[in-house]
Order: C-alpha cells, then sequence, then structure tokens
C-alpha cells in the first residue's frame, strides 16, 4: 500500500495565488536567437507557422544560411564549392530558399530540403543552374513553388519567366500562386495588375491576396522639421490600400516600410525619424502600434525593427546591440508555463495520454471516444514528489486576450477567466460550466494531499462528444523563478 504523505502548505496557497490573477497589458514575450557557435551574429529573414527562422549568420568575411528551431541552429550549408550562402525563406513544411555562391564564384538560388521531394535529395540543391545569370531566390510556397530574380518561378524542376513591363521581378508567392513583384505588381489567374504607382514596392502577399509594402509620401511634418517626405507602410487588397500610418503625428515616425504579413492581415516592419527606428506591429483593431510599448516588463531591449510574422502572431525582430529576438504573443509563451525555468530549462509535467501537445499551441487532438488518462508529474526539483499542484479547465482555446499576469513571481498564465472564491477548491480542476462531472470525470481527486505525480483524470470511454477545453494550473517548484510555485504547461484538448 502506498504511503500517503502529509502535505505542508506554503504560508500563501495556491488557491490564494491563483484567485488574484489579472489580465496582462503587455503582449510579447521576447527569446534571444543567439548566435551561431563561431559567428559574430544572425540575422532573421523568415518565421514559419512552426516557429521555425531562417537567416544568415555572419563574421567579417563570410556569411552562411542558418535555419533556427527551438533553441537549435542548423546550418544549412553551401552550394559544392561555395563560401557564402544565404537563407530568405520558410514553408511550413520546413522547406528553405535563399542563394549560394558556387565553386566558379556566381551566386545562384538554392533549395534546402529536410527529406528529399521534388526529385531533389535532402539538404541544399542547386535551382538556379539553369538561369544565366546570377539568380536568387526569394520565397516558397507550401506548394514548392519558388519565385526570384531574375523573374522566375520555379516548380518541380521546371524554370518559368514570370514578368511583364515594369513589373520588376517576383518577391513573394502565396498558397495559392498568387505572384507580387517588387515595383508592386500582381500575377494571379494568368492575369498582370498594378498595385501601386511607380513609387510603390512591395514586400509580401498573403493567403487573402492581401499584400504589404511600402510607398512614397507627400511632404509631412514630423521627424524634428516641417514638410519631411517619407515613405509610408500600406496594405492593400482588392484594388484598394491602406495607409498603414495616415496621420504619423499620432505615431513616432513619419517614414515607415512594411517587411511582412501574415494571414490575418497583420503587418510588421520598421518605422524611422532621422536616424531613430522602431519596430511596429500593424493590425485592423488596434491600428500601428511600437513593439517596444508591448513587451513584457523587465524585457531591457529596444526593438529597432521587425522582420517577418507568422500566423500565430509570432514576430522576428531586430534588436541592437542585443541581437535577433522571437517575440511571442503572451498567451502562446504562456501555454509552456516556467516549472524548472530557474535551472534553465523549461520542464513539461502535463500530459494527456502522455502528449504535451504540439510544441507551440500545446494542442492534443482525441477522437470522441478515445480514452483519456491526464497525468501530473512532480517538477524536476522534487522528482519523488509530493508536489502540491492546483489545475483547472475552461471549455473553449485561450485567445489572444486571456493571457494574464499572476502575481508573487509566478509568471503568465494563459487561463481564460480569473479565478474567485466562488470557484471549487484547488487539489482538482475547476470549469466554467460547474461541477467537474460536467466534463465526465469519473475518478476525482478531492483530497487536498492529493500531491504529484498522479493520474489526475481517466475517462476510459473519452468525452463521448466533440469539445475543446484547456487545463493549466500551478505547482509547487523549488526550482521556479519565484523559487516557491511555477505555472504548469497547458494543454488545449480538442476532442473531434
Amino acid at each position: 500500500m502506498r504511503r500517503r504523505t502529509r502535505t505542508v502548505w506554503p504560508r500563501v496557497s495556491l488557491f490564494v495565488i491563483l484567485g488574484i490573477g489579472s489580465a496582462a497589458a503587455q503582449d510579447y514575450v521576447p527569446t534571444s536567437l543567439g548566435v551561431p557557435a563561431g559567428y559574430s551574429g544572425f540575422g532573421a529573414a523568415a518565421i514559419n507557422n512552426r516557429g521555425q527562422i531562417v537567416g544568415s549568420a555572419g563574421t567579417s568575411s563570410i556569411s552562411r544560411a542558418f535555419l533556427w528551431d527551438r533553441g537549435q541552429f542548423t546550418d544549412l550549408g553551401t552550394l559544392p564549392g561555395g563560401a557564402l550562402s544565404n537563407a530568405t525563406a520558410i514553408n511550413d513544411l520546413g522547406e528553405i530558399v535563399g542563394w549560394s555562391s558556387t565553386a566558379t564564384g556566381d551566386l545562384h538560388a538554392f533549395i534546402w530540403l529536410p527529406v528529399p521531394a521534388y526529385g531533389l535529395p535532402a539538404g541544399i540543391s542547386d535551382i538556379g543552374a539553369n538561369i544565366p545569370a546570377s539568380s536568387y531566390a526569394y520565397d516558397i510556397n507550401d506548394a514548392g513553388q519558388v519565385v526570384g530574380l531574375p523573374s522566375f518561378l520555379w516548380q518541380n524542376g521546371v524554370i518559368t519567366s514570370v514578368t511583364t513591363a515594369g513589373a520588376g521581378s517576383p518577391v513573394s508567392v502565396n498558397n495559392a500562386g498568387s505572384i507580387v513583384t517588387g515595383n508592386a505588381w500582381l500575377f494571379a489567374g494568368g492575369q498582370w495588375t498594378p498595385i501601386g504607382s511607380t513609387t510603390t514596392t512591395a514586400i509580401a502577399i498573403n493567403d487573402s491576396g492581401q499584400v504589404a509594402g511600402r510607398y512614397d509620401a507627400s511632404s509631412v511634418s514630423g521627424c524634428g522639421s516641417p514638410d519631411f517626405v517619407g515613405r509610408h507602410a500600406y496594405r492593400w487588397q482588392s484594388r484598394s490600400s491602406i495607409d498603414l500610418d495616415p496621420n504619423p503625428g499620432d505615431f513616432f515616425a513619419p517614414d515607415s516600410s512594411a517587411a511582412g504579413i501574415n494571414s490575418h492581415g497583420d503587418v510588421v516592419g520598421i518605422a524611422q525619424c532621422r536616424g531613430t527606428s522602431f519596430g511596429f506591429v500593424y493590425d485592423s483593431t488596434n491600428g500601428m502600434r511600437d513593439l517596444n510599448a508591448l513587451l513584457v516588463p523587465g524585457s531591457n531591449l529596444t526593438i529597432a525593427s521587425a522582420k517577418a510574422i507568422n500566423d500565430l502572431g509570432m514576430i522576428v525582430a531586430e534588436a541592437p546591440p542585443l541581437g535577433t529576438f522571437l517575440l511571442t504573443p503572451t498567451h502562446l509563451s504562456a501555454r509552456a508555463g516556467n516549472v524548472n525555468a530557474a535551472a534553465g530549462l523549461v520542464s513539461d509535467v502535463l500530459a494527456l495520454n502522455g502528449s504535451t501537445g504540439t510544441p507551440i499551441e500545446r494542442r492534443v487532438e482525441v477522437a470522441p471516444s478515445t480514452a483519456l488518462r491526464l497525468s501530473m508529474l512532480a517538477p524536476p526539483s522534487n522528482p519523488g514528489g509530493p508536489a502540491p499542484f492546483v489545475l483547472y479547465a475552461w471549455l473553449g482555446e485561450p485567445s489572444a486576450t486571456t493571457a494574464r499576469r499572476l502575481p508573487r513571481g509566478l509568471g503568465y498564465s494563459s487561463l481564460p477567466t480569473p479565478l474567485s472564491a466562488g470557484e471549487p477548491q484547488p487539489l482538482g480542476i475547476a470549469n466554467n460550466v460547474g461541477h467537474a462531472a460536467r466534463l465526465g470525470v469519473e475518478n476525482w481527486p478531492h483530497a487536498p494531499t492529493s500531491a504529484a505525480p498522479v493520474v489526475v483524470l481517466r475517462l476510459s470511454r473519452g468525452l463521448r462528444q466533440t469539445a475543446t477545453f484547456y487545463v493549466q494550473g500551478i505547482v509547487i517548484d523549488a526550482a521556479a523563478p519565484n523559487g516557491l510555485a511555477a505555472v504548469t504547461n497547458g494543454i488545449v484538448v480538442v476532442s473531434r
């Protein structure tokens, strides 16, 4: 028979700690990407929806294409005999394009594949060998279509010229195969459409057909003197364009340029005024905002420019002299929790059927009839347990507005609503539809001596219905940032 250990609660109970959570005013948690060993810096160019980032690392004499994935750098190499390379884009399959020097010193477009595809082996391959000039690949979509300079479309080894008078070279291609060129022309459905004047530049196109870029603005007041002529970032869709900063005096600089756009139409880029620059993010609800005003407290960095944004709202930004950073929306960052964070490595302690979910969204999808087993492990600081904990569950998935900063240095949680004295007591799971049985819980650990490691929930017949709910909580952890307790990783359970 397992011996039950009496739990000694800290002076401040977990219930009190959870009960006074407040909504987070900040939006982004910065993470330094670091620099590959042997290099002096890393500059990012693109991010996909898996949070993978590509760019180049350099020294005083060379540059090399790299992939960053969850804290690890991968050297993408060069084409045979080449010394230089640069990665410019990555799709959601992890396929990367860019350019590399060759043994003759020419520059050729390349594709790098994580697994064999398109008749090519894994690794780096030359896709510019049959182009009679230097070539650069600028973008790749999920179908493996690659566009670049000089005005080419590559697909399954076939090169096609994509150009019309005055259009310039393609710079971006979306998953529908629509292409936008640097001189702001759209090629879609076999038709060319200009999307601006001769002073308009296009940077990227999203899957909704929206285009982001910049145009030369007329004289405006600001930037320390009147009649300063600058550029404005814009977003274009269906023959109409939106100036992202129509009243530059209301923001912080009259000169701005878009660098990236996601499928929701959110745009990031740079705004500047006589040598001082700021990274910005734009969305239809909030307009253009300074990213520096949206960082969590204690970030201690200045975002000078934003390079790219994915559909999850994760942003790649530059903060000289500290380097390149990944800015993660607080509600996504909070899903990882901070168990064992003081020891330098965040640990997962909550698992459903042995899984902690997808790396970023923490989603676990199951069929309604799938048996469920929710397990709570003890933190590494107390591997043998017992480790008192409290978990709560809410129907639905946390959104960008649900992250909240917990008191006493606990950090951030993605719990959708603050807990109150009316909620069920801790050391169990509560939900916003009443008694725990509403989620079909069969074995419920009510006893206050319940502690990790333990199986918190068993549903032998599954949920027996379609539903989405989120589970997260607090656990006693000596290696937490505050030395007392930590936020567990969260799990989004999707039954369908």
